[in-house]
């Protein structure tokens, strides 16, 4: 039978941890509404300076590229997050990954421009294509160890980091 004091520090743990998660939940919720705002925002501004046209061709290479990123997803993040001890052995395992993973996708989307131009019957898409298929080298060359200082918050001061595309 537990004693007094063990069942005081299970119940404490415990509440501790329910208002670690609520807080951790809110947090995200806000960021993420806050993203979905400044996405639709972006969007309105884009359609109110491109002309109609242009702004299909902006469409369709942001579905092209988005897809691409989505299909491709590989987790490390998540993993890393998760990791329990020294994850710091696996950062640079990771960052090579992602880096070596947007540099094939640049370079699938670049030769693969005509073809997917031609697909939406559109010739001008693939000069846009081939500059913001560019844009990927540089998208995820930020530092892994991002992603160990995330394991550790608690989610108070928001961190928010916004890609709008």
């Amino acid at each position: 039978m537990a004693d007094k004091h063990t069942v005081f520090l299970a119940e404490h743990l415990s509440g501790s941890l329910s208002k670690k998660v609520s807080k951790g939940v809110l947090w995200v919720t806000v960021s993420t509404i806050c993203t979905r705002v400044l996405n639709i925002a972006s969007v309105i501004i884009l359609a109110r300076l491109l002309a109609p046209e242009d702004f299909g061709l902006m469409a369709i290479s942001m579905a092209i590229v988005s897809f691409s990123q989505g299909t491709t997803q590989t987790g490390f993040e998540s993993a890393l997050i998760q990791k329990q001890k020294n994850p710091a052995n696996f950062l640079n395992t990771a960052w090579s990954f992602e880096l070596v993973r947007y540099m094939i996708l640049f370079m699938v989307i670049f030769l693969a421009a005509p073809l997917l131009a031609s697909f939406f019957n559109e010739p001008r898409a693939v000069t846009i294509l081939r500059v913001i298929s560019f844009s990927l080298v540089f998208c995820k060359i930020h530092s892994t160890s991002n992603t160990e200082s995330d394991k550790g918050r608690t989610l108070n001061p928001i961190k928010v980091e916004h890609q709008i595309r």
